[in-house]
């Protein structure tokens, strides 16, 4: 025989042996998948993200299955049996670490609590972890540190917000920075961020450990082709080692500053690092810096971005689950209440808050493949064969994600949790891994984020950043974080006063609380102190509470002003909607400003009118200027005073007796719009009130006795008058045309005295009294102001009057019908400056607006000042356009734009009585008189100031000449 028989022979038996070994070796082990390619394996398989890739394989493989990554084997486990089988069965054996490039460099050659092997030195390690540095008592002793430091950024966050910086946040960073404050704090006593901050040193580490998790969780296949790591081809190798420097350095300096001042070694308090130190001095042979070093490193990186990374994937699901996060802040308010903020202590009383971060860890697990572990010895998993040196991979994101063990697993769903808690689902539920390598960190992790998530939500209202979902697609790295970063806007409510810091102290609130919704959106649930406020600033949001829920908000607040200025709540402004109040109003709106009233006396409106003529032309002889309020609220008060109670305080023939009355009842109406337009913070904190509002409280008592007073000598009077008439047989019929409008409720006094009392007169005189005075003045004065500031709209109105009036007679009431663009100057003026910016109501039960629900007693505020400003409704909404209503208004009605008196059953009675002395007055003064400013180069100041209404915060003074044209007439007035 030749040579080459032979050599093919041994080559045959050596295949046939090698067969032979390589089949037995791979008998019983886990199913695997088709096509394992030579050098590489099954590497080709893998795509990003990773989990979702195996959880693919093992759906169509099984739970156990094997994988070959290059020469190294790899069993992988998404079953809860097999999951157990592992960390309980075969703990010991899986307790081991794979040696991969990233444990030899930043893991000091294997020799950290992450990356050592299982065995007395690791041991040793986890003992120190789990009693020195993690145990309860210790976690316990810093729940300061993180109670401090939560407040820090809740504190931060509401700066921003008040400052309208943070209108955008991007949840991460502020999340990252939180959690890297309490962990350096522990570690080292120290904070990188905020206040009294070592701020570059925390722009230094916040890179370390952003390169750490970018180049851990980066794939290195030189881990599973060893040969690779020769050649250097993907340049890990150097950047490790680069950055394991850095860490080295950044730590050190830590050790070397701590070891210089020691000045806790002796407290109770001390930082992890002077426990570490304290023990190098038993034992400094094995405690060495580069053990405290990796120690540290570890107790950072494991602490910091995970954390922050759940926190931010909890929030995303509750502000694309909008129900949870309501859900979450009324269990926080039920508990906790308003009146502190929440505690690490009251975490064990949130079952649902605590539900929210179990369901964000099923659904996100910080960890989805958990830390890699290798089996130490030949064991069985699933009645399969896994081989020494194995590594184990438990996909926990297939295991939390299986159909088959939870009930739609996809969706948010909380209240699972609440049921039988985290015991219940054995091994169904592990993102903090088991058994002997389980993380150590997870009780300081779920405080850390209870603490900082339940204060979130308490403190604020969170908003997404779009009208879109947040999007939840999942980025790639060591841990799992988001791939898009969340960015929200927060909206701070405070413990115990809620929205107040809002409006306290802020003189425009319908300006505050415009910018508010233009942030957050057209209907808004408010909390000013206890009170639940409805914040709506849309025409659509408006028409639903004022048309289509017009019973249900037909109340009025129960505020302290509405006590003692309303009668204890009984007046027309004040009552609660019923039948007392249906009475009041079909008086008002029946008997004494009905139309057919109101024409009865409209020679009053034109007599004074006349008069307030007369006084300019007068005045105008010797002194031109004007102060135009003081005139216009004269005039209103003369109109309203002979309407009610037959007598004019202002002007022609007044005796020194009425002009003393006059200046009385000015000064009253002067303190009831100062105490009745102040905002009194104790009608939302009724706890305070005794402390808050004594005064405000005094000044109201006071005002209303100024107030009764000087009603009940008006009806005395009209009385005695009545009764004298009477003695003397010259009572006149009770449908005489003169009467006036207490004469009116005298009238109905004598057919039900136990009903219409004195109070109830006295309470209808001063609603109509304070509504018809200043408001109505404070239109007229906002109107010639902005026609001052358009001349061109002052003369166009002029030049209506001239042609449909002309020179030779002065403007009467029945000839206000042929002024269209008189009423569109009057219109756009009252969409400027509405009288009634905000207009309050409450809720009698509860109801749907926008499609949210609100609650029964929710203050409702339309904001009509801001709906008659949006840019959505009105063109150039800041400009003076009188024409944009010259086909009408009745658009505008229909679509709630423009309401400024109100709208349904509450909408105000003396709407016709305000037009018409408001149209009549300006027409006068436009047809009379030349007006123009007293320093002609400067524009008026519109500044505005709110009130009971919204008022020019600066009184307009004017230059005042009777126009040539009118001598004529203006000579015989």
């Amino acid at each position: 025989m030749d040579a080459p028989f032979y050599y093919y022979l041994f080559l045959f038996i050596s295949l046939y042996f090698l067969k032979f070994y390589l089949l037995q070796k791979n008998k019983g082990l886990p199913p695997s998948p088709a096509f394992s390619l030579p050098i590489i394996g099954h590497l080709y398989l893998l795509k990003k993200p990773l989990h979702r890739t195996l959880a693919k394989l093992s759906h169509q493989y099984g739970p156990v299955i094997h994988i070959q990554f290059g020469s190294r084997p790899v069993v992988l486990i998404s079953s809860p049996s097999a999951a157990e089988e592992c960390f309980t069965k075969n703990d010991v054996t899986f307790s081991n670490r794979p040696t991969l490039l990233a444990g030899k460099h930043l893991g000091y050659n294997y020799s950290t609590l992450t990356w050592a092997s299982y065995g007395p030195h690791w041991r040793n390690l986890r003992r120190i972890a789990s009693i020195e540095l993690l145990s309860s008592n210790r976690l316990n002793m810093f729940s300061g540190v993180r109670l401090s430091e939560t407040r820090s950024s809740v504190r931060q966050l509401f700066r921003g917000c008040q400052d309208d910086k943070f209108q955008n946040i991007e949840m991460k960073s502020t999340f990252f920075e939180l959690t890297l404050n309490i962990v350096m704090r522990m570690i080292a006593g120290k904070r990188y961020y905020g206040e009294n901050a070592a701020e570059v040193e925390g722009s230094q580490f916040k890179e370390i450990v952003t390169e750490t998790f970018r180049l851990s969780g980066a794939t290195n296949i030189g881990d599973f082709v060893p040969v690779l790591n020769y050649f250097g081809l993907s340049g890990l190798d150097t950047k490790l080692v680069s950055l394991q420097s850095k860490r080295d350095k950044f730590m050190q300096d830590l050790i070397e500053h701590h070891r210089k001042t020691n000045t806790n070694s002796g407290s109770e308090e001390r930082t992890m690092i002077d426990v570490l130190l304290s023990l190098q001095e038993t034992e400094p042979g094995y405690y060495t810096d580069e053990f405290i070093r990796g120690m540290l490193l570890v107790m950072l990186s494991a602490g910091t971005d995970t954390s922050a990374g759940t926190m931010e994937w909890a929030m995303s699901l509750l502000l694309n689950n909008p129900e949870a996060l309501l859900k979450a802040h009324a269990e926080i308010e039920a508990n906790i209440g308003q009146n502190r903020l929440i505690e690490e202590s009251d975490l064990l009383k949130l079952p649902y808050l605590r539900g929210v971060i179990y369901e964000t860890l099923r659904l996100c697990p910080a960890d989805p493949l958990l830390v890699p572990h290798e089996s130490s010895e030949e064991c069985t998993v699933g009645g399969f064969r896994v081989l020494r040196g194995t590594m184990l991979l438990v996909n926990m994101w297939a295991i939390q994600h299986d159909p088959k063990i939870w009930d739609e697993p996809e969706k948010f769903k909380p209240e699972r949790f609440q049921v039988e808690g985290v015991d219940g689902f054995h091994f169904k539920f592990l993102p903090f891994g088991a058994g002997r390598r389980g993380c150590p960190g997870e009780s300081l992790a779920m405080r850390v984020v209870g603490l900082a998530v339940g204060s979130f939500i308490q403190c604020f209202q969170w908003e997404r950043s779009g009208e879109e979902l947040v999007d939840m697609t999942e980025g790639a790295g060591l841990t799992m974080p988001k791939a898009q970063p969340l960015f929200a806007n927060p909206f701070p409510v405070l413990p115990i006063i809620g929205h107040l810091y809002l409006i306290i102290k802020k003189p425009l609130v319908h300006r505050a609380l415009s910018k508010i919704s233009d942030r957050y959106g057209p209907v808004l649930l408010l909390k000013f102190g206890s009170r639940p406020v409805l914040l709506i600033s849309s025409p659509s949001a408006a028409e639903e509470c004022l048309a289509k829920n017009d019973v249900v908000f037909a109340n009025r607040p129960r505020l302290l002003a509405g006590k003692h200025l309303g009668y204890n709540y009984t007046s027309l402004v004040w009552a609660s909607y019923g039948d007392h109040w249906r009475n009041l109003r079909r008086i008002s709106s029946n008997e004494i400003l009905s139309s057919h009233r109101l024409q009865m006396l409209s020679h009053i409106r034109s007599e004074e009118v006349s008069s307030l003529i007369r006084r300019l032309v007068r005045s105008a002889q010797q002194d031109p200027r004007v102060e135009i309020k003081s005139l216009l609220f004269e005039l209103m008060l003369n109109i309203m005073m002979r309407m009610i109670a037959g007598k004019r305080y202002y002007g022609d023939n007044n005796v020194e007796m009425v002009d003393e009355e006059a200046h009385k009842f000015q000064e009253i109406v002067r303190e009831t719009l100062r105490l009745g337009g102040t905002t009194n913070v104790s009608d939302f904190l009724p706890l305070f009130r005794s402390v808050l509002s004594r005064k405000y409280e005094k000044g109201l008592i006071e005002v209303q006795k100024k107030r009764d007073s000087f009603m009940q000598s008006l009806i005395d009077e009209n009385r005695t008058s009545i009764a004298l008439a009477a003695s003397r047989q010259t009572s006149l019929p009770k449908d005489h045309k003169k009467k006036n409008m207490i004469e009116v409720l005298l009238s109905l006094q004598e057919s039900d005295p136990e009903y219409y009392t004195d109070e109830i007169i006295r309470g209808l005189m001063l609603a109509l009294l304070s509504a018809g005075t200043d408001t109505t003045a404070g239109i007229m004065e906002w109107a010639m102001s902005l026609m001052l500031n358009h001349p061109e709209v002052l003369k166009k109105a002029r030049n209506e009057l001239e042609y449909c009036i002309g020179h030779d007679r002065l403007v009467e009431e029945s000839d206000l019908g042929k002024l269209p663009y008189l009423h569109r100057i009057i219109k756009e003026t009252l969409r400027l400056y509405p009288v009634g910016a905000l207009l309050p109501h409450e809720s009698s039960e509860e109801c749907i607006i926008g499609g949210y629900r609100v609650p029964r007693g929710t203050m409702l505020l339309v904001n009509l000042w801001a709906i008659q400003h949006d840019p959505k409704v009105w063109d150039e909404p800041t400009k003076f356009k009188p024409d944009r209503f010259e086909e009408g208004d009745q658009g505008v009605r229909e679509g709630f734009k423009l309401v400024p008196f109100g709208s349904g059953r509450r909408g105000c009675p003396g709407e016709t009585l305000a037009m018409r002395m408001v149209a009549l007055t300006l027409a006068s003064l436009i047809q009379c008189f030349d007006w123009e400013m007293v320093d002609h180069e400067a524009k008026i100041d519109m500044t505005e100031k709110l009130g009971l209404s919204l008022s020019k915060a600066h009184s307009s003074l004017l230059n005042c000449r009777p126009r040539p044209t009118m001598s004529n007439i203006l000579s015989h007035i």
